[in-house]
């Protein structure tokens, strides 16, 4: 129902109230005058304007309500159109760009390809040049390798000849000295048999000296080759067992992971068969000391809580083996 709906109602019903007072004074009274009539049509006139007035007003307002929202959505549809035209415009630009980048892409790989197969050309002329280039060098190498054997083998057959020389001198003239030391000693015989026995005694001292020498140095050779061959066999050794030691070391790491792990395993299950045990030990005490009344399971949850915090020490030194 309307205002104006609502007006005109209230309005009959002032009306029909004041004709239901005015019916027993016409009745009772003198007949009613033409003025009040007038009056009433009057009024009743003025009312229905009233009440197209306010109807029109109401009208007017929807409609400049409604021309608000037809304004506001041909501006909404107007921003849309600007939306989709600038999208439009975006996609093309896009568009554009992508294309662009297809086509220098296009001419990267057509430029990367010239490259790889400028590069692998030459790789196929360094391939042919290189092995005909390593042939020549093995053979110049070779060449002079056998000429600087040659040359060393020749250089070391003449240092032989030298030395062979030099010893047949060093012969020679030992020769010679021993023979003028014949004749020295035949000479002098008589008045040097005292030097010539301490000579003899000397020459006999340095060779038994240079006989240990020899000997001690022929030990020391041994020895130093014996413990060379020893040093490496300690130490092939070492390594061997450095390496066996690393390989035991790994393994038995990996014993201790997998026996702490299952000592935690099992510790844990030791901790919950503890704690069943002693719920099951706190059930059988509640019942005992209850008179054979039913306890609920709350109290004994509650009761082997208390336990754990009140004694948390227990646990840990029934688990410790």
């Amino acid at each position: 129902m309307d205002y104006t709906d609502l007006y005109l109602w209230r309005n009959k019903a002032n009306l029909l109230q004041r004709e239901g007072m005015n019916t027993p004074q016409q009745k009772m009274g003198d007949p009613i005058p033409s003025s009040t009539l007038n009056l009433k049509g009057v009024a009743r006139s003025i009312d229905q304007f009233v009440g197209g007035t306010l109807s029109s007003q109401e009208y007017t307002e929807k409609l400049e309500a409604l021309e608000q929202r037809v304004s506001g959505f041909d501006e909404k549809i107007v921003n849309l159109i600007q939306l989709m035209k600038l999208s439009q415009k975006l996609t093309e630009e896009k568009n554009a760009e992508l294309r662009q980048e297809n086509q220098e892409l296009r001419e990267r790989m057509e430029r990367q390809e010239h490259a790889i197969n400028q590069v692998l050309h030459e790789l196929t002329v360094l391939n042919n040049t290189m092995s005909s280039s390593l042939k020549e060098a093995i053979e110049r190498v070779q060449s002079s390798t056998e000429t600087q054997i040659s040359t060393h083998v020749e250089r070391a057959l003449e240092k032989v000849a030298f030395l062979t020389q030099e010893l047949d001198v060093v012969r020679t003239g030992a020769t010679s000295l021993e023979e003028r030391l014949d004749e020295v000693s035949n000479a002098q015989s008589k008045s040097l048999e005292t030097w010539t026995v301490e000579l003899d005694t000397i020459k006999a001292w340095a060779k038994r000296n240079f006989q240990r020498l020899k000997q001690h140095m022929d030990q020391i050779c041994s020895e130093t080759s014996v413990i060379k061959g020893e040093h490496e066999e300690l130490s092939a050794r070492i390594q061997e067992v450095s390496c066996k030691a690393d390989i035991e070391c790994k393994r038995l790491q990996l014993i201790l992971r997998q026996k702490s792990n299952e000592a935690e395993a099992l510790e844990s299950l030791v901790n919950k068969e503890l704690r069943n045990v002693r719920i099951v030990a706190r059930k059988h005490e509640i019942l005992r000391s209850s008179d054979l009344t039913p306890v609920p399971r709350e109290s004994i949850k509650k009761a082997t809580l208390c336990e754990e915090l009140k004694f948390p020490n227990r646990i840990e030194a029934s688990d410790k083996p």
